[in-house]
């Protein structure tokens, strides 16, 4: 097997962990409490990436709430013994801050993270399994995938879609030009999409699939929009710069509304090639 080129990671390892976010941190820490040796993660860019490139303005949905003493881990923490609560002294965090905390569980449970690896590849060997990598190769009793989806979007098939921007492309809604725009997709990525853009000053039309989110009558959380982004929504509405369609699948997109066009790859597709 090639040693690898770089970095401390040996040619084998007990547990390889593919993503050093916070699932892929979150399931490490299990497994140090559980005693398991040789725990690697394994991580292309740094360990937070993915919130670092997050919209000016996004936060987390859920409030931090630092009620470990009383059993109740932070909904955010990637373990029951740590909560960004406590180390950010925020309750809804930004990409940044959140980023810091991801940062400081890493050292303070003494993780093994590797950044500048990316995964190539993954192929059975025997009763174990080898890791192709831009670095070399790497083996492993077991391996974990741990992947994000913020830095692979989707286009959900829509024709025309690269005449638009993804939401995950968006540095600060205020740098957005012209004053109408439009969001396809009116689940959470689409409506802090649309509140970031009427914030800017601008006209936003959001087009939803039938089930669109912010209509009353369903209890399931994945279909609705947490009550942080409905409130914020009712108090954005009173302005009058926000038009919300539900009902609309779209298709194709086309070149005369390319700049103005945006895509959230929760609800942007046309039912019959929906990834959602």
């Amino acid at each position: 097997m090639k040693l690898l080129d770089r970095g401390r990671v040996p040619e084998h390892v007990k547990v390889a962990v593919a993503g050093a976010g916070p699932a892929g941190l979150g399931v490490a820490r299990a497994l140090r409490v559980l005693a398991i040796p040789d725990v690697w993660l394994l991580e292309r860019g740094p360990i937070e990436q993915s919130f670092l490139r997050w919209p000016s303005g996004t936060r987390l949905l859920t409030p931090s709430f630092p009620g470990n003493v009383f059993g109740l881990t932070d909904l955010n923490a990637i373990s029951y013994d740590s909560s960004p609560g406590w180390s950010l002294k925020r309750e809804h965090p930004d990409g940044g801050y959140y980023a810091r905390y991801l940062e400081q569980a890493a050292l303070a449970f003494g993780l093994n993270v590797e950044g500048g690896i990316e995964v190539l590849g993954l192929e059975p060997e025997g009763e174990t399994f080898r890791l192709h990598t831009d670095q070399g190769e790497i083996g492993a009793n077991f391996v974990i995938w741990a992947c994000g989806q913020f830095g692979t979007p989707t286009d959900a098939g829509i024709i025309g879609a690269e005449h638009a921007r993804h939401y995950a492309g968006v540095t600060r809604w205020q740098d957005v030009p012209g004053d109408e725009t439009f969001v396809i997709g009116g689940n959470e990525s689409g409506i802090d999409a649309t509140l970031g853009l009427a914030c800017a000053g601008k006209r936003v039309t959001v087009l939803a699939r039938a089930a669109a989110s912010w209509l009353d009558g369903d209890k399931d959380p994945s279909r609705v929009l947490s009550l942080f982004t409905r409130q914020r929504l009712d108090v954005a509405m009173k302005g009058g710069a926000i038009m919300l369609v539900d009902g609309a699948d779209t298709a194709v997109l086309e070149t005369y509304r390319a700049n103005n066009m945006y895509l959230d790859d929760l609800a942007c597709c046309d039912a019959d090639k929906c990834l959602c």
